[in-house]
């Protein structure tokens, strides 16, 4: 008799970090882009106008990247986190394995519906995984706790 083959592993979630987890340089880049679009009303000189706006564009390319580079996974077997745009780290965590799974919102992130979802296993000390500045991060959190009760792993968050 040959053994079962394990059961498929299905998508539940995937996400990256919103925006507003990078809102300062937004904010940065927003202001470099005005500052040289009212430069180049009052007819400044022309590379003042372009390196503002250049400096603005390259902020928001940046933090398109980066967000690009954070992708987190949450399947019916695993949790994972792969970090890096074109030099690539990835770490996961069976569901099973999992000892516990905080949430941290610092005011400013409660302000903004954002959150950090933190993933511990036994095999390490400290955090895993942590799922970084995403939005609705309460309801990601409750999706790992049932992916891990369905998985066969502990409820004792």
């Amino acid at each position: 008799m040959s053994p079962t083959p394990p059961p498929p592993e299905e998508p539940l979630w995937e996400g990256h970090p919103s925006y507003w987890y990078w809102w300062p340089y937004i904010l940065f880049a927003d202001l470099c882009a005005a500052a040289g679009l009212l430069m180049g009303l009052h007819r400044f000189a022309g590379v003042w106008v372009w390196s503002s706006l250049g400096v603005g564009a390259a902020v928001h390319l940046g933090v398109w990247a980066r967000r690009q580079g954070k992708v987190y996974r949450l399947t019916s077997q695993r949790a994972m986190m792969r970090l890096g745009f074109l030099a690539r780290t990835e770490s996961e965590v069976e569901l099973r394995d999992i000892r516990s799974i905080n949430l941290k919102q610092s005011l400013a992130q409660r302000l903004l519906g954002l959150g950090d979802v933190e993933i511990s296993s036994a095999a390490r000390e400290g955090v895993e995984i942590n799922f970084a500045g995403i939005a609705r991060a309460e309801k990601v959190k409750e999706a790992v706790r049932g992916a891990r009760l369905a998985a066969g792993g502990k409820d004792g968050d």
